[in-house]
């Protein structure tokens, strides 16, 4: 990242996560009506941090290579998926704010653990790549704070790279590893997928295993790349094609069970959707075509709604390539 501005909120400063937010993009060349969006996405996430708490924090961040600002908010509280449509609050109230961040943004995810909420916003510079839009749920075992689920998706100028983690088991001890785990993914993401689904079996060795799905995309080449193991799922649908594209993890538990990995590559789809999930998500799931027109956050939420196990940790991961 080429500049980050840590922000502890409170009722004081409440306004100045917008302002930086605002200067930065101004320093980066966004358009003056991007500026503006990026300055309502953090005055909106300071906002619902103090409504959900009495204080908590906003991380501002750019890469100017990818052409993008990331806000990530964290502060004490609750709040579920459907808090991100317009109308609908946790809180009582009239539920535009987080609505707006949805709207605005072009990936949102939102994730729990251990009493805390985070919100990360990413909005893109318009002279960007090809527009890509990603959102992600991700909750804990019957509302639990501890989620041994995690997920990460990180841009790269041309290219997009996805993850998800399932850790065996649930509770502190999961999330944990989860999140260590995510943490090695920061640092290898850059190398093929193969080599580091393996680098991660054995880092996590001795540990809990865990379920894992890589993902590279490259808009330039228009080419997709995936490698998963163990029973974590991911569905590629294209256009108005009814049936997903076939994609498979190879049996096994990274850091326990590993014999082979599988890296497939295919051509990326025109208007591609792109679902990863893990297993507390139902089998069953699907994008029927009447929902694939709209945003990969109204997506998410609807998904997660209708396919989500409450009995188990589930995430979901929803990629919107959009030509």
């Amino acid at each position: 990242m080429d500049k980050i501005i840590d922000i502890d909120v409170n009722r004081i400063n409440v306004h100045q996560a917008e302002l930086d937010a605002k200067d930065l993009a101004e320093k980066l060349n966004f358009k003056a009506k991007e500026c503006e969006e990026i300055r309502l996405i953090a005055s909106e996430l300071a906002d619902n941090v103090l409504k959900h708490s009495s204080r908590g924090t906003i991380q501002i961040s750019a890469e100017d290579e990818g052409g993008y600002i990331e806000i990530i908010s964290k502060n004490r509280g609750d709040l579920t998926g459907k808090d991100f449509i317009d109308g609908s609050s946790s809180k009582g109230t009239l539920g535009i704010g987080l609505g707006m961040i949805g709207r605005l943004s072009d990936e949102v995810s939102y994730e729990t653990h251990d009493g805390w909420v985070e919100i990360k916003a990413i909005k893109f510079r318009s002279s960007s790549p090809k527009k890509i839009e990603t959102a992600a749920l991700s909750y804990g075992l019957m509302g639990g704070r501890a989620n041994g689920d995690e997920f990460l998706s990180i841009q790269r100028s041309n290219s997009l790279f996805l993850a998800l983690i399932d850790v065996l088991g649930h509770g502190r001890n999961a999330h944990e590893i989860a999140v260590e785990a995510k943490r090695f993914l920061e640092d290898q993401h850059y190398l093929k997928l193969d080599e580091i689904m393996n680098n991660l079996h054995d880092h996590l060795r001795g540990d809990r295993g865990a379920m894992v799905e890589l993902m590279r995309l490259d808009l330039n080449k228009k080419i997709l790349e995936f490698c998963g193991v163990g029973d974590v799922s991911c569905r590629i649908y294209s256009g108005n094609n009814k049936r997903s594209i076939p994609i498979f993890t190879v049996d096994g538990i990274v850091g326990e069970t590993l014999r082979k990995t599988n890296l497939q590559r295919l051509e990326l789809p025109e208007d591609a959707v792109i679902a990863m999930f893990s297993d507390g998500i139902s089998q069953s799931f699907d994008v029927p075509i009447g929902l694939r027109k709209f945003s990969s956050v109204r997506l998410v939420h609807e998904l997660m709604q209708k396919y989500g196990k409450s009995h188990d940790d589930r995430t979901l991961l929803i990629t919107k390539i959009n030509s």
